[in-house]
């Protein structure tokens, strides 16, 4: 930026060799964008938590699809152990820090506090059920979703984040399998499969009471712009509970 100077006066960068054709791109850049637009969540907090989603992309997502990209790049090149295990760890330390501290800034701006997904399992649900009754739009079986997420790829990150890379209080034949590029290509999907669910079930929750989404069949997602949700109207309003 040329500080004083018009906007058309900076000079333009590359900022990163990933654009929306990459769909966790699309899904959080376009998509949820648009869910935020339609609900009853308005400026200047719809700004804010628009420019949080953009950072929980920018900071957290993207940097570590960098670090997934390295990671398929030695699976060929067969570089150096030390290399090799340097991009695992910078890859689940950066998809750690966008799900446990850029996803729960971004919803605090949207009116939520998720940060009982994180505690122990007892915090956990003592939260949770705090929450759902502050939150009595949120579908109820969101709390099954969060149970089913802690129970498979989060806890299994959190333990090799915080007790290998960390503190070393795991031995590295506790995690070895877990440096392999499938287990890293499913860290990725889940972790920004699970941020898109969780924003988009809570901003559905602030829409208007006749107002509501459905999943488009995939046969029916325009290639272009793969939308995952349509909207829909409700002839009488919807039950929280059926999800």
């Amino acid at each position: 930026m040329n500080p004083g100077g018009e906007p058309s006066s900076w000079k333009v960068k590359l900022y990163a060799n990933i654009g929306v054709s990459e769909l966790f791109v699309h899904r959080l850049v376009m998509e949820i964008p648009k869910l935020l637009d339609a609900s009853m969540i308005f400026d200047p907090q719809r700004a804010e938590a628009r420019e949080e989603i953009g950072t929980l992309l920018k900071d957290g997502f993207m940097p570590a699809f960098e670090h997934l990209r390295k990671i398929r790049a030695h699976a060929v090149d067969r570089p150096p152990e030390l290399n090799r295990r340097q991009a695992y760890e910078d890859f689940m330390s950066t998809l750690w820090r966008a799900h446990k501290t850029l996803l729960p800034n971004a919803t605090r701006l949207m009116g939520f506090e998720i940060g009982f997904l994180y505690q122990a399992q007892p915090k956990f649900e003592k939260g949770l059920a705090k929450f759902l009754v502050s939150n009595p739009r949120v579908v109820k079986p969101f709390g099954d979703y969060l149970r089913q997420q802690r129970a498979t790829w989060q806890s299994k990150i959190a333990s090799i984040r915080n007790d290998f890379i960390e503190h070393r209080t795991l031995d590295w034949n506790d995690v070895r399998l877990f440096y392999r590029v499938e287990r890293a290509e499913m860290f990725f999907e889940s972790a920004w499969k699970t941020a898109f669910d969780i924003l988009a079930v809570l901003i559905v929750s602030k829409f208007p009471p006749m107002c509501g989404i459905e999943e488009v069949p995939p046969s029916e997602r325009n290639p272009a712009s793969p939308d995952r949700f349509r909207f829909v109207l409700y002839k009488r309003l919807p039950d929280p509970q059926a999800g």
